[in-house]
Order: C-alpha cells, then structure tokens, then sequence
C-alpha cells in the first residue's frame, strides 16, 4: 500500500492491547484516527442525507436508480477499505517496533496529512455549502413551480366555471330564442285578428253606411206617404164635404129625385168604402214603415254598439301588439347582451386556457432542461467526493 498507506494506519487506533502504546510525538494519532473515523461516518451519513435529498429532487427514476448504485458502490468501497485498513492496522501494530526511527518523517508527514485534510475539509465544507445552496434553489424553484401549478389549476377551475356559465348561457339563449319564437306566433296571429277585425269593422262600416242610406230613403218615402196621405186626406174631407152638402140638399130636394139620390147613395157608401180600404191601406204601409223604421233604429244602435266594442277589442289588440313589440325588442337586446358576454367569455376562457397551457409548457421545458443540468451537477458533485474517498 505504500507509505501514504502507513501514515492513514498511523492514524488509526490499535486494537491490540498486548503491547503498550510508546510516548513518542505521534502519541495523539488515535486522535486523529478516531477523527479520521467519525469523518468518515460523517461521510457516510452526509452521503445518505445527500441521497434521501436526491431521492426526494430528482425526478428521474434511472437518476435515482444511479444514485443509489453509486451510494452502493461507494458503501461497498468504503467498507473494503475499512477492511483493508483493519487488516493494515494489524499489520502496523507489528511492525510498529520497527518503525519507531520513522516517526519524526511520520510526524512531518502527518502533518502535512493533516493539512491535506484540513484542505479537503473546507473543500468539503464549500461544496457541502454550495450543494445547500443548489439545493434551497431547488427548493425554492419547486415552490415556484408549485404556487404556478397552483395558479395553473385556479385558472382551470376558472376556465372550468366559464364553460359552465356558457352553457347556462346557451341554454338562457335558446329558452329566449324559444319564447321570442312563441311571442313571434302570437304577435303573427294578433296582426291576422287585427286585419280581421279591420275587414270586419269596414264591413259593418259600410252595411252601415248603407243602412243609413237606406233609412234616409225609407224617410223619404214616408215624407211623401205623409204628404200623400195628407193630400188624400185633404181631398177625402173635401168629398166629405161635398157629399154633406149633397146630402144637405138632397133633402131638401123633393120626392122626384129619390130614386137618383137612392143611386147617389149607393156611390156615396160605394166611395165611403174604398176611402176606407185606402185609408187602411195606406195606415197598413204607414205602420209597416214606422216597424221597419224602428227594426232600421233598433239595428243601427246594435250596429254602433258592434262597431264601438270592435273598436274597443281592435285597441287592446293593438296595445297588445305595441306591449308584444316592446317585449321583442326588450328580448332581442337582453339576447345580443347574452351573445356579447358570451363571446367574450369564450375570448376570455380561450385567452386564459392558452396563458395557461403556454405557462404550463414553458414550466415544463425548463424543468426538463434543468433535470440534466442538476443531474450533471449532482454527478460532479459525487465525482470529487468518490476521488476524495479513494485517496
């Protein structure tokens, strides 16, 4: 093994108590070899603190695979060694009385192993640092990448409530879509019942009109059956008066003339009658037009009051139509709001799902990117410590 191999047994403590141990200058080197030792666990416990960090960093399953061959190995090695130096320390407690002129060189050597070691130390303790170092980074980098996988999933919960309210909203628009279709039915058949009802108050117009017309002529005849009558009458109370006076001197005429008077008579009663068969005659007509003037009176009053609530269902009609106009357009502006809002939610949820998925993917590359990185870190980190370990 070498002198360097002798100075690491010197280092170490015996285990053999049959020889006593010789006050000399390295008499603190069980010291060091037991500082030598608790190093070395140390080591050994610094590198299994190192791979549970590794276990619990790196994300690859084949790095942490190698990790854990590497931490086998290097356990392996550390434990031959131990070995070797056992077998070494055997030796070197009997060889050790004849090595005695050695230990002033021993000594310096020692010294200068102490000082390598101190250097190694502080190496050790720098890259010990550097790697707490690294490692908070790490740390910190996965809270980052955390609180983005947290915003990440908040702006997905987002996203997730705007389709819904989309839906919703699709929903609202069709139920709309469907009443404005109805309202469209009814205001189509208010419009028919409303141009029905104009023919129909135009018809009972004009069969009024005509009614009218027809009354004034019915009127005009009556005033020409009264001045008809009243001419008739005229003359009948002036044939009256004639007859009377005929009467009047018939008697006072003598017995001669009975016999012209007995036929005067006769034409007197013969003319009586067909006064009155003319007057009932005509009283018929007067009373058949005064019914037909009142039938004519009565209908034109049923004809007003027909036309008056016409008029009055034509209004509401209309009112309803004017309200049914009011709702459409109302209807028409609550939908194109609705259909705004919901293209810019979908913009919004379209904006916020891409931020997301372009935040996600940059995340994504850059860990995939500082994976090997931190592999090769950690590789050269393990490199210098396993040549350490070797010397």
């Amino acid at each position: 093994y070498g002198t360097g191999a002798l100075q690491t047994e010197a280092l170490r403590p015996r285990r053999s108590t049959s020889e006593p141990a010789p006050l000399s200058p390295d008499s603190s080197s069980p010291h060091s070899r037991s500082h030598s030792r608790l190093s070395l666990v140390h080591d050994m416990e610094a590198l299994q603190k190192e791979r549970d960090d590794l276990h619990q960093q790196v994300i690859s399953e084949c790095d942490l695979e190698a990790a854990n061959r590497q931490l086998r190995s290097t356990r392996q090695f550390v434990e031959e060694q131990a070995s070797e130096r056992e077998a070494e320390r055997d030796e070197f407690a009997r060889r050790l009385a004849e090595l005695r002129d050695e230990n002033t060189r021993l000594g310096t050597r020692l010294q200068s192993s102490a000082r390598i070691v101190t250097e190694v130390t502080s190496e050790r303790e720098a890259e010990r640092d550097e790697f707490a170092r690294r490692l908070a980074e790490l740390r910190d980098e996965n809270t980052r990448l955390g609180t983005r996988l947290q915003s990440s999933a908040r702006i997905l919960t987002e996203v997730e409530q705007l389709e819904a309210q989309t839906r919703e909203m699709n929903q609202l628009i069709s139920e709309l879509e469907t009443r404005k279709a109805s309202t469209d039915d009814e205001l189509k058949a208010n419009e028919e019942k409303v141009i029905l009802l104009r023919d129909i108050i135009a018809n009972l117009e004009n069969q009024l009109e005509q009614k009218n017309s027809h009354e004034k002529e019915i009127l005009e005849q009556l005033e020409t059956m009264k001045k008809t009558i009243d001419e008739r009458d005229c003359k009948m109370r002036s044939l009256l008066g004639e007859l009377e006076s005929v009467r009047s001197e018939r008697a006072e005429q003598s017995d001669v003339i009975c016999i012209k008077c007995g036929q005067e008579e006769d034409k007197y009663n013969e003319l009586i009658e067909k006064v009155k068969e003319q007057l009932c005659g005509v009283w018929e007509c007067v009373r058949a037009l005064e019914r037909a003037e009142d039938a004519a009176l009565k209908r034109l009053a049923d004809l007003d009051m027909q036309r008056a609530a016409l008029k009055d269902v034509a209004q509401e009609v209309r009112a309803e139509r004017d309200v049914l106009q009011a709702r459409m357009s109302e209807q028409a502006l609550r939908i194109s709001s609705l259909s705004a809002r919901l293209q810019q939610q979908r913009n919004d949820a379209e904006a916020l799902s891409h931020q997301a998925t372009s935040e996600l993917s940059v995340q994504l590359h850059d860990a995939l990117a500082e994976v090997p990185h931190r592999h090769n870190h950690c590789s050269a980190a393990w490199t210098p410590r396993g040549n350490q370990t070797n010397h």
